[in-house]
């Protein structure tokens, strides 16, 4: 019996992802600069970058959308889209708050550029 390749990669994503979420690990986006990490909320995946036009990383996205995201040992080929959706960067700014433990009012990601993790 055939294995659907691309529907089996968005399930061990998705599974990754929920894992990533219910269990706070701490995953980190592997680019050719170094890493970065990122929230989690709901089922999705989010990484920001404060200074978004000068981030060689998020000006690759744009131009590339093609990311890994490493979680333990496992690597995971995603996509990375832009968030521009003001109901969405605010449930993002609101989880890098809790995370980080700074002040909503006072998150860098209501400036930052903002991108979505999802399967590829």
């Amino acid at each position: 019996m055939p294995v659907d390749v691309r529907r089996s990669s968005r399930r061990c994503c998705s599974l990754a992802l929920c894992a990533v979420v219910l269990a706070a690990c701490e995953p980190e986006l592997v680019f050719a600069g170094g890493r970065i990490g990122g929230v989690g909320v709901g089922e999705r995946f989010y990484i920001a970058a404060s200074d978004g036009a000068d981030a060689r990383w998020a000006q690759a996205n744009e131009a590339d959308s093609r990311v890994r995201l490493k979680v333990g040992e496992r690597v995971f080929r995603l996509a990375a889209e832009r968030v521009l959706d003001a109901a969405e960067l605010n449930d993002v700014a609101t989880a890098y708050a809790a995370k980080y433990d700074t002040d909503r009012e006072q998150s860098f990601v209501d400036a930052a550029w903002v991108h979505r993790l999802s399967p590829r």
